[in-house]
């Protein structure tokens, strides 16, 4: 891998787990595998900077689990609750039965929204 890529966990980590945490290089970074997709996006809520966990992931969506904000995983974009802004958004890759994210690159940024893009793995 080039660099900026961390490599995060196993294939089968994530899809049995549903979520990791690795710590990124500007900040902490959350992997989901959610959908049959994988999705990286800032770890910590907008609105309180409280952790998100996997566990509050569906349909695409994470929910904060302190307020309820919830967040497209996809996007990064806030969908409804009290945080600021959207999530800032990684890409991901799947290599080897790893899943690396590319955590040095991000396009978006909790004050940096509109430019939010992101990029699921295909596997």
């Amino acid at each position: 891998m080039s660099e900026g890529w961390i490599d995060a966990c196993s294939v089968e980590e994530l899809q049995r787990k549903g979520f990791h945490h690795v710590d990124g290089q500007y900040e902490p970074v959350a992997l989901y595998y959610c959908g049959g997709a994988y999705y990286a996006t800032s770890a910590r809520c907008t609105h309180d900077f409280f952790t998100l966990l996997g566990e509050h992931v569906a349909h695409g969506v994470v929910t904060c689990p302190r307020h309820g904000t919830q967040f497209c995983l996809r996007s990064g974009r806030r969908l409804i609750g009290a945080g600021i802004s959207g999530l800032s958004v990684y890409e991901v890759r799947v290599e080897a039965d790893r899943v690396w994210v590319r955590s040095a690159r991000s396009t978006s940024s909790p004050r940096d929204f509109p430019r939010a893009w992101s990029l699921h793995a295909k596997g």
